[in-house]
């Protein structure tokens, strides 16, 4: 589990950091951000906790 969060914690650090440096004209809350993080994470980490098989699974 440490390693994948080592390997896709660097991945998700670079996209929101390209992510963050792009221009763009969306408005979106912080709310919205908040809720999408949680939803990113709660959905790859829940199944770890809890023993299944995640969407990680398989690679």
């Amino acid at each position: 589990m440490l390693y994948s969060i080592i390997r896709y914690g660097t991945l998700a650090h670079i996209s929101l950091q390209l992510g963050r440096d792009y221009r763009n004209y969306f408005s979106i809350t912080p709310t919205v951000s908040a809720t999408t993080i949680l939803d990113i994470v709660s959905s790859l980490l829940v199944p770890y906790v809890l023993g299944l098989q995640g969407p990680l699974h398989h690679i």
